[in-house]
């Protein structure tokens, strides 16, 4: 994210709203972030903890999503983020 914009609630605001309604269609919510990544700290403030890593990334699911079906996400800019699926 551009510098000018960090620090403003923007990302938490957006990624709340994406939680309120994946929550309310019944999906879990997955991400996966740079092990070396700020927003790993923020991921975690929105109730998203670690289940996996690899090499380079942290795996996390946010603790209060529930269902049977989960939608996995790719932060990759605040403005850009890609839904990569859904499973069920």
């Amino acid at each position: 994210m551009n510098k000018e914009y960090q620090n403003e609630g923007i990302g938490t605001d957006i990624l709340n709203n994406l939680l309120i309604k994946n929550k309310q269609k019944g999906l879990k919510t997955k991400l996966k972030v740079f092990k070396n990544s700020p927003a790993k700290k923020l991921y975690e403030r929105l109730g998203f903890s670690v289940y996996g890593e690899n090499k380079s990334h942290y795996q996390m699911e946010n603790k209060y999503s529930s269902g049977d079906s989960y939608i996995f996400l790719c932060c990759r800019f605040i403005f850009k983020i890609n839904i990569l699926y859904i499973k069920k």
